[in-house]
Parts: structure tokens; sequence; C-alpha cells
């Protein structure tokens, strides 16, 4: 039998174990822990009335995917169905707060700094040189797709941080010459205006290579020596699903299973709120207006694992937002089919007055609430684009991207517009 300790930041609050005969996962809480502290996911609670699959879920929830998996893989020689040693590998700085080690979390405040020179050289040559790895150990612990670097940044200076430090700051670079950073970083800072909480971002350029730096939200720099981390949890891991459940649409939307709709939904992340939310009506305003927003500015990735909740003793509460970026820009090279429905349509262009009347109702608001949150995000983004200084400063690294973001958006408001004054005018009697 395998077993990893669990930290909670540097107490240890239980452990998880794995039989490699049985291919069976074990999930056990201190009684300490049990008494004075909370559960990691709703689905993986205190009294341990769980099943394998569920703790098997929840660590898969924890590693990178794609590319990131498969360097994970190439590094370690591990294989990708062995989810156990894939989370020892890198099970010391994970999202959240918690760390999973084969002995005792270092208190020890270990700092190796990486001069802006060297990230520079690194970032220009991580097509032939793996940017994961630093000084033969991998720092790849972020779950997700897309190519980033987790650093600590402490009084300004990036390094690598172990023991009583760890990542602070999240790097994220561009691909295939896409405007990534640029587009993430305007559609963050749009939602910002329209009243989403997002993390702190700012464009950092590492000679002439645009870098997006993101601080980790559920990271608290308390001084140069330690950082305390939050735990949070994506949803997939709220719901107990698997990652191929991030997508509502499970197995894709090929003829023959696109009917399949097993993975999480609107109705499913509403059932939750109802369940575990702190305070439930607050998390349904903020996740109404990410459905806005992510329309408006045409993120149609929006799946289960890019929304997120703190958790503690007294239940749930989002996070910032984050990975919003314009996905219909790329429409020729991208699936912008909604990663979730509005009610039963992941088609922006096919979208209804009907479907989002039905949609709103079934997350129990009147569509006159969606639609007046929609025309208050609207006008505030229109009014950024007019007067406002995002717009100017993209222009100075890619005026040509901003003139075809803008055009994009815009056209896309005209059209959403008229779909959702016309909801807000159907009565639930006529569903």
């Amino acid at each position: 039998m395998e077993k990893l300790n669990i930290y909670y930041n540097t107490k240890k609050i239980g452990i998880l174990s794995f039989d490699s005969h049985t291919q069976e996962f074990g999930l056990e809480y201190l009684e300490q822990w049990k008494k004075e502290g909370f559960a990691i996911s709703p689905i993986l609670g205190l009294d341990e009335n769980f099943k394998s699959h569920d703790v098997k879920n929840y660590v898969e929830n924890l590693l990178p995917e794609g590319d990131g998996l498969d360097k994970l893989v190439s590094i370690f020689k591990i294989s990708k169905s062995n989810k156990y040693a894939l989370l020892e590998a890198i099970g010391k700085d994970t999202s959240g707060a918690l760390s999973f080690v084969t002995d005792e979390i270092s208190k020890e405040s270990i700092f190796r700094e990486i001069t802006h020179e060297e990230l520079s050289k690194r970032i220009k040559q991580r097509n032939q040189i793996s940017i994961v790895v630093w000084d033969e150990k991998p720092r790849l612990s972020i779950a997700g797709v897309q190519e980033k670097l987790p650093v600590c940044k402490i009084n300004g200076k990036y390094g690598l941080g172990d023991g009583a430090l760890s990542s602070t700051h999240i790097l994220k670079f561009d691909k295939q010459n896409d405007n990534l950073v640029l587009n993430e970083y305007t559609s963050l800072q749009l939602a910002k205006i329209a009243k989403l909480s997002i993390p702190n971002i700012e464009i950092i350029d590492f000679d002439g290579e645009l870098v997006l730096e993101v601080e980790r939200f559920d990271r608290i720099i308390i001084d140069d020596k330690h950082v305390k981390k939050l735990h949070v949890i994506d949803s997939c891991q709220a719901l107990g699903f698997p990652t191929s459940f991030k997508y509502e649409r499970n197995f894709g939307n090929q003829r023959d299973v696109k009917e399949v709709r097993e993975g999480v939904s609107f109705t499913k992340l509403d059932k939750l709120t109802k369940i575990y939310a702190k305070i439930p009506i607050i998390m349904k305003v903020k996740m109404i207006d990410w459905t806005i927003i992510n329309l408006i500015l045409g993120n149609s990735d929006a799946h289960g694992k890019n929304i997120s909740f703190f958790v503690d003793k007294n239940g749930l509460s989002l996070t910032p937002f984050y990975d919003i970026v314009n996905i219909f820009m790329y429409s020729e090279k991208y699936e912008t089919t909604f990663a979730m429905a509005i009610d039963d349509e992941f088609d922006v262009n096919k979208l209804a007055a009907f479907d989002v009347a039905i949609h709103c109702y079934e997350m129990g608001i009147a569509p006159k609430v969606f639609n007046d949150s929609f025309k208050r995000i609207s006008k505030a983004i229109l009014k950024e684009f007019s007067t406002g200084t995002i717009v100017s400063k993209i222009s100075k690294y890619d005026a040509s991207f901003i003139v075809k973001y803008k055009k994009d958006i815009t056209k896309r408001i005209e059209f959403l517009l008229e779909i959702c004054e016309d909801a807000s005018k159907i009565k639930k009697s006529e569903i």
C-alpha cells in the first residue's frame, strides 16, 4: 500500500493511500482534523463515506492536462494512468492549500532566484527546452492545458520557492502567435470593469516576448520567508467528476454522442450553490454575471475547471474568475460551441430568446434580471471601448489585434441585446 501524507499548509490533516494491485484509492482524515477542520471537497466528507473513484477524481483534477501532462509523463517516465505516482511527483505545490508528500513538509524557507535574463532566455527557448524543468526538477503543478510556469515572486524578484515558500504567481505564454496573452489580459480587464472579481494580472515584456503574469488568489505572502496557502477546488472536484466531465457534453459534440450531457452544467452548479455556498444568493448573482460576460466576450471554453471555490468550515465561496479568453476570434482554428449549454443550445449563433428565458427560470431568476445585468455589463464594456485605457494600452502592443477584438465583441453585443430583451418579456407560463 502506497501512502502520501496530506498537509494543509504545514499541518498534517490526513493520508492518501493507493493499492497498486487493486488500483484502489483511499483517504483518511486525522481525528484531530475531523474535530477542527473541514472536508477538502463536498464529495470527500469528513464522515469518509466516499468511494475510491471519488478520491481518484479529486487527484486527477490536481494534475496538468494536455501537453503539460505529456511533459510530466515524459520527465518522470510515469504512465498517464498512474495518477498516484504523478501526484507524488508534483504534490508539494498543487492548486489550493494541500500538499501531498511521502515525508514531512519542510518549514525551512528556500528561495532560488531566477534573474530576468535567465527567465527571458528560457522563455525564448521553451519550444526546445521545457520551461517547466528547473535545476532538473519539474515545476509543473498547475492544472489545465495552457503552457504556464508557477513562480515565487518575493520583493519583485522571481524565483522558485520551497518549504515555507511556494509559488505565488503564474506566468502564461503565447501559443502559435494567437495573441493569447493580449486576449486574456483584455478579456479579464473588461470582466473587471463589469464588476467581476479577477486575479491581479499584468503583461510583462521579457525581451520582446509578452507574458501574462497572474497573481495566485490561493496564496498570501506573509513575509519574504513565508507564504500562506488558501484551499480551493474547481467545480469538477466539488461535484466529484473526472477531468473529462469538465464539459457538459462529456463525450464531445460528435453526432452519435452529443446528446450525452453528464458533465458540469449550469443546473449542476446551481444545485451545488444551493447546498454548499456560504451565501447562495451572492454566488448565484456572481455566476449570472460570469455567464453574461462569457457570452459577450466569446469565451465559449468556460468549462467546469474554469470556475473554482474557496473552501472552509462555513462552505464554498467563489474565487476570482480566470481563464477568460475570446475564443470566437479564432473560430477558424478552435471549437466555439459552448462548454455549458444555455438551456439546450450550445451554439451562440442559434441562441434564441426562449433559450435564455428557460435558462433563467431553471436557475431560479427572472429573465428581466438577466436582461438588466446584460445591459449593465454590455454598457460598461462599450464605454471602455470608447473612452477607457485598456484599448490604448493594448494598441501599443498590437493595434490590429484590438481593432479586431472590439469589432467581434461589439457585433455580438448587438446580436445578444435583442435576444435578452425579448427573453425578458417571456413569462414562465409560456415556457
